[in-house]
């Protein structure tokens, strides 16, 4: 019995690393020299002054609806992101941040299939069920069109971390500990420092669910109860 399930579980993650390698690719057939359009520049433009600044980052963008400028986004999270892995990445392949920022999209277009197989697993408790959404959720064509290489906008972070937020908070809801409510806390702090416009939502909407759950859970103890009587 044991032997069968690390079979299938090997399976399950070679076929989701297979998921994770078509959704870069796809995004790989054609790589530009150069980033390919106006909020992807703006993008560069902010990741490539983190890279020079860090934490102390200028209070005023002079490009920015020049003239005469405008105040630095206070919410950096996808500058940030780009930043740290591409310190990392340059470590161990000879890169430019501009090549890196380039291709960066698609690898994390690709990695989102490992957040929504967990998710949807974790949910559903079926590896097919996982594997079937980690497949749409990279090969959307909607979401293709605005994460290719060249494309770098926060499209690609949103599909990430919306599978991630979802499954820290399932984490949380099944644990009841202090592991599963710092990992929602984080993922979805994590989030919305990415996100600021959007990143609330998996919040709102387990909020409703929530309040949904509960309610069903004490209409069921009342028609037991009362259908005990």
């Amino acid at each position: 019995m044991m032997k069968e399930l690390i079979k299938y579980e090997i399976i399950s993650i070679s076929i989701l690393a297979i998921i994770v390698y078509i959704g870069y690719y796809v995004r790989t057939i054609h790589i530009p020299d150069i980033v390919a359009d106006y909020d992807p520049w703006w993008y560069y433009r902010h990741s490539e002054a983190v890279l020079k600044y860090w934490f102390n980052m200028p209070k005023w963008d002079i490009l920015g609806y020049y003239p005469p400028g405008s105040p630095y986004e206070i919410h950096l999270g996808v500058e940030y992101t780009l930043a740290i892995f591409y310190k990392i990445v340059s470590k161990f392949i000879d890169i430019t941040f501009m090549q890196f920022f380039i291709i960066a999209p698609a690898i994390i277009s690709g990695l989102s299939a490992i957040p929504a197989y967990i998710a949807v697993r974790y949910l559903t408790k079926s590896r097919i069920a996982g594997l079937f959404s980690a497949f749409f959720a990279v090969l959307a064509p909607s979401f293709i069109g605005y994460s290719v290489a060249g494309y770098m906008d926060s499209k690609a972070f949103v599909v990430f971390y919306s599978f991630l937020s979802i499954f820290s908070l399932m984490f949380a809801m099944k644990r009841k500990d202090l592991v599963g409510y710092i990992t929602a806390i984080v993922v979805n702090l994590l989030f919305i420092y990415t996100w600021a416009s959007g990143g609330w939502y998996p919040l709102i909407a387990f909020l409703f669910s929530f309040q949904q759950f509960y309610s069903l859970e004490f209409s069921k103890k009342l028609f037991t109860k009362n259908h005990l009587k």
